[in-house]
């Protein structure tokens, strides 16, 4: 198996977890999200993991909008990592480690952080975590939710996941 696939639709498709952000992790302020993505797609394209938006707070991964990935865990408009695109194939990660920190990890290496504050993201259980391809089709061969991690454990995560793709003759 490739992992699964979606394919643009208007409306979008998305795949639902069935997890609602506080009743999988214990604090707004340790948690990472994370994909491996087998899809090359072009810079206006939309893919997005996480809840559906929510006007002030969110747990979301974008890959490759407008030519930037970016990641929000919480606070909309203090606690955003961003960098320009190199690529949408990849593991993606967003990890938030402290209240004052995110981070948003392409294989294994941070790209981009946030020491802003996240005192008004306040996650909440009214959405459940889901897979989003706004505007194309994707292909993921893993997703990964849990506490958040260093650089160093992101890395030797990369590595794990990397050794399992190999394996499975699906890395990118």
């Amino acid at each position: 198996s490739n992992g699964f696939a979606t394919s643009a639709q208007n409306p979008p498709i998305k795949i639902g977890t069935g997890f609602t952000p506080l009743s999988f992790f214990p604090t707004k302020n340790d948690i990472h999200i994370g994909i491996y993505s087998r899809t090359t797609r072009g810079a206006i394209a939309n893919f997005i993991f996480g809840p559906a938006q929510i006007a002030s707070s969110r747990l979301q991964l974008n890959i490759n909008y407008d030519g930037s990935d970016y990641c929000t865990i919480g606070n909309v408009s203090t606690s955003q990592a961003s960098a320009t695109s190199t690529g949408t194939t990849g593991f993606f990660m967003a990890s938030r480690t402290s209240n004052n920190y995110i981070a948003l990890i392409k294989n294994g290496t941070i790209v981009g952080s946030s020491t802003g504050s996240n005192e008004d993201g306040g996650l909440d259980n009214s959405n459940p975590i889901s897979i989003l391809s706004e505007s194309a089709s994707i292909e993921a061969a893993f997703v990964t939710l849990g506490l958040g991690l260093t650089e160093v454990e992101a890395s030797n995560y990369y590595n794990i996941v990397q050794t399992f793709q190999t394996s499975l003759g699906r890395q990118v």
